[in-house]
C-alpha cells in the first residue's frame, strides 16, 4: 500500500504538489475529448470535422489515449512504467503541435476546446520534466543520463509529430479549386448588382440554426442593396443527404425558395437521410411541390459551389461571403456571432467602395 501512494503521488512535497496538478491537466484533455467528440465548437462548425488521424476522428483518438495517459500517469514512478508515462505524454505534445498548426495555417480558425487540450498536454508534459528533474537532482543523477533522457523525450516529441503528419489526412483536398459558380442561384437582388452575399450553411450545423433567424430578418434589406444566394456546405456528412433537394429548389423554385428552406430545415430536425417521398410530403405541407433537379445539374452545382468555397477559403459554418464581382474584392464573416444585419450591410457599402 505505501509503495502504491508513493507510486501514485510521490515522495517529497513538490511531487505531490505536480501529482496534485497533473491529475487535473490530463482530466481536462480528457473532457475537452469527449466534448470535441459531442461537436462543441465556438460559434460554428468548422472543416476540423474533415480531417482524420488514421480514419478516425481526432477526438475518437483522443479519448481513449487520454483514459491510457491518466492510467499510466498513476504509476508513473514506479520504474516499470515511468518511461511508458514519459512517451505518450511526449508524444501528444508533438502531435497537438500540428493539430494547432492545421488549425492556424489550413483551416483559418482556432477551436477553443482544441486549444485547451493542446494547453493542458503541454502544461502536464513541462510538470513532468519538472519532476524528472528534481528526482534527478535528489538521486544525483549523473547528467549524462539525463542528458540522454532529456534527447530521448525530445525525440518522442517529435516523433509524435510526425506520427501525426503521417496519419493526418483531409478528404476535402480532393475536390477542384475553383472560384466561380456558373448556375444561376440568385434569389433577389438588383439588375446589375456590384455585389454577391452567399450565405453558407450545414444542415445540420446548431450555430447555423441560431443564425437562420437573423439572416432571414436581414434578407430583404440586402435584396436592396447586393444579390445573394445560399449554398450548402455539408460539415456533417449528413448534410450530403439534403443536397439534392436543397440544389432542386434553389434551381427550379427560387419564388419559394425561403418555405422550402424551412421545410427543409424542419426534416432535419426528425431525420438524416430523407428519401424523396418524405421531402414531398414536407413541401406538401408547406403548400409546395417539389421539382427535383436532373442528376448532372445537382453534381455540377455541388462541384462549383465546393470549389467556391475553397477558393475564398470558407471553412466554419455559418459565414457570409460578400464579394464585388467586379473587382473580386471580398470579405468572409465566420461565426454566428458575426452575423448580423449591420455588419453585412456595412460590408455590403464597403465593397461597393461607398
Amino acid at each position: 500500500m505505501h509503495n502504491f501512494v508513493i507510486n501514485l503521488a510521490g515522495v517529497t512535497r513538490a511531487e505531490r504538489i505536480i501529482s496534485y496538478t497533473l491529475w487535473p491537466l490530463l482530466t481536462i484533455a480528457l473532457v475537452g475529448s469527449i466534448l470535441a467528440a459531442f461537436g462543441i465548437c465556438s460559434g460554428g462548425c468548422t472543416d476540423a470535422a474533415n480531417y482524420r488521424l488514421f480514419g478516425l476522428q481526432f477526438a475518437t483518438v483522443g479519448i481513449p489515449f487520454f483514459v491510457a495517459v491518466a492510467i499510466v500517469s498513476s504509476c508513473r514512478n514506479d520504474r516499470r512504467f515511468r518511461y511508458l508515462f514519459d512517451v505518450l505524454l511526449a508524444g501528444a505534445a508533438g502531435a497537438e503541435y500540428l493539430f494547432i498548426y492545421i488549425q492556424k495555417h489550413l483551416i483559418g480558425h482556432y477551436c477553443p476546446v482544441c486549444l485547451v487540450i493542446a494547453a493542458a498536454v503541454v502544461l502536464a508534459a513541462t510538470l513532468r520534466l519538472v519532476e524528472v528533474t528534481t528526482q534527478a537532482c535528489r538521486a544525483s543523477t549523473p547528467a549524462y543520463k539525463f542528458a540522454l533522457y532529456a534527447i530521448l523525450m525530445f525525440c518522442t516529441g517529435f516523433g509524435g509529430l510526425t506520427l501525426a503528419v503521417a496519419g493526418t489526412t483531409n478528404p476535402a483536398d480532393t475536390t477542384a479549386k475553383t472560384g466561380t459558380i456558373s448556375q444561376d442561384i440568385w434569389l433577389a437582388g438588383p439588375a446589375s448588382p456590384s455585389v454577391e452575399v452567399y450565405f453558407v450553411t450545414d444542415w445540420f450545423c446548431d450555430y447555423c440554426r441560431k443564425a437562420e433567424p437573423a439572416i432571414e430578418a436581414m434578407l430583404p434589406a440586402v435584396g436592396r442593396a447586393a444579390r445573394y444566394t445560399f449554398i450548402d456546405k455539408p460539415i456533417h456528412q449528413e448534410s450530403l443527404n439534403f443536397t439534392p433537394f436543397h440544389a432542386s429548389l434553389l434551381l427550379n423554385d427560387k419564388p419559394h425558395y425561403l418555405s422550402g428552406r424551412k421545410a427543409l430545415l424542419e426534416l432535419a430536425t426528425k431525420t438524416t437521410t430523407p428519401g424523396e417521398e418524405l421531402v414531398r410530403n414536407a413541401f406538401a405541407q408547406q403548400g409546395l411541390t417539389l421539382r427535383m433537379a436532373d442528376y448532372a445539374t445537382v453534381v455540377g452545382l455541388t462541384t462549383s459551389t465546393t470549389g467556391f468555397l475553397r477558393a475564398n477559403g470558407v471553412t466554419m459554418t455559418p459565414s457570409v461571403v460578400i464579394r464585388n464581382r467586379m473587382t473580386g474584392e471580398r470579405r468572409t464573416l465566420s461565426g454566428v456571432e458575426n452575423i448580423g444585419e449591420g455588419i453585412v450591410l456595412m460590408t455590403i457599402k464597403r465593397l461597393q467602395g461607398k
